[in-house]
């Protein structure tokens, strides 16, 4: 460190300068200064500083500008503190005005559509919540079910709209453009892009099985005999098939009741081309062209077997007595299938010839 005495008169000039922002001010000679303190710094300090100012080459006119220039940087600073003080004002004026809005009205007073509020979507109708629209609302390239000016986010699946009563596939109230089959209150319907297809009438093969529709919608309520034919029927064959809950059953074979006649099923389908005696319930019964002969009482032969039909259904003739004959009209029973000029005669038993009303003939018995 260079000492302070070498240069009496520069070291004097840069104290002076020094001394200048100070509040007791030296006044430094040539000489050693004698003083304990400088400026109010102890001497040792001062010296330190007064080697920094003059080996920096420090004066007056750098100090100056030195402190214009901190002045302007203040000055930026204290503007940039008021302008964040304004901005933040106005955001929170802004926040606030936001806030204070009525519950009941939308920020934009011409929007009609669906809006978030306080966590629920809201159908706004001119700003104003409609609380009595039900129906679609079309909102960012999708469809949403609204219900009483709600979003029905909550619905999934196969649901119905209270508007128009017509089915929509909805995945948390947004239609889906779903194919396939879906299930609505344990009713089926076969959908195509999310509602049921129209087009499905009649029977339409579904994992394995076979099934009767109408208008998209299987036919669960319904069991008994299905003509898959007639007006918009998909496939349609003319032929009869039973259901039970709307589904063929192909492992079924026996008596259907159809609009008040009985006919026979054979694996699911009417037996229309079959005449003869067919076995139902431990019971055996004839049939013409698949149907019960309700009205038929007499012999009938089929498979090489004889048989007794009563109104349709095969009497079993336990009888041990004597044959006789009958015929359908007469009220005679007969020893003789010739006598009395009878039609179509067959044999029964005495004992079941008198079950069913006949007396004896009094040319056979004398």
């Amino acid at each position: 460190m260079r000492s302070l005495h070498e240069n009496p008169e520069t070291v004097g000039a840069k104290m002076s300068v020094l001394c200048s922002f100070c509040v007791h001010h030296v006044t430094v000679s040539g000489e050693a200064v004698n003083s304990n303190s400088v400026c109010g710094f102890p001497k040792y300090t001062a010296e330190l500083y007064i080697a920094f100012f003059w080996k920096t080459g420090y004066n007056k006119e750098q100090g100056n500008r030195y402190r214009a220039e901190k002045q302007a940087i203040s000055e930026v600073q204290r503007r940039s503190e008021e302008m964040k003080k304004k901005v933040f004002a106005m955001l929170t004026a802004l926040v606030l005005a936001v806030c204070m809005l009525p519950s009941t009205v939308y920020a934009d007073r011409n929007y009609t559509g669906l809006a978030l509020e306080e966590g629920e979507w809201i159908y706004f109708n001119e700003g104003v919540p409609d609380a009595s629209y039900t129906g679609f609302v079309d909102y960012m390239d999708a469809s949403y079910l609204v219900c009483n000016g709600r979003a029905c986010t909550e619905l999934n699946g196969l649901q119905q709209n209270p508007a128009d009563q017509k089915f929509y596939f909805l995945a948390e109230g947004r239609l889906q453009k779903h194919t396939g089959w879906a299930e609505y209150d344990n009713h089926w319907f076969i959908l195509k892009d999310g509602q049921p297809d129209t087009g499905q009438t009649g029977l339409v093969e579904y994992n394995g099985g076979l099934f009767a529709a109408a208008a998209g919608q299987v036919l669960t309520d319904y069991s008994g005999l299905f003509l898959n034919a007639g007006d918009g029927i998909v496939n349609p064959d003319n032929r009869w098939y039973f259901l039970s809950n709307g589904q063929v059953q192909k492992q079924y074979s026996g008596l259907a009741l159809y609009d008040g006649h009985w006919f026979y099923v054979q694996n699911g389908m009417l037996a229309d081309s079959l005449t003869g005696i067919v076995p139902h319930d431990g019971a055996e019964f004839y049939v013409i062209n698949g149907e019960v002969a309700g009205d038929y009482t007499g012999a009938v032969n089929y498979a090489g077997k004889n048989y007794l039909v009563i109104k349709g259904q095969v009497d079993y003739d336990n009888g041990t007595g004597q044959k006789v004959w009958i015929d359908l009209t007469a009220a005679k029973y007969h020893l003789r299938r010739d006598c009395s000029g009878m039609d179509n005669a067959f044999q029964v038993s005495v004992e079941k010839a008198r079950e069913l009303g006949r007396t004896a003939c009094k040319k056979c018995f004398k």
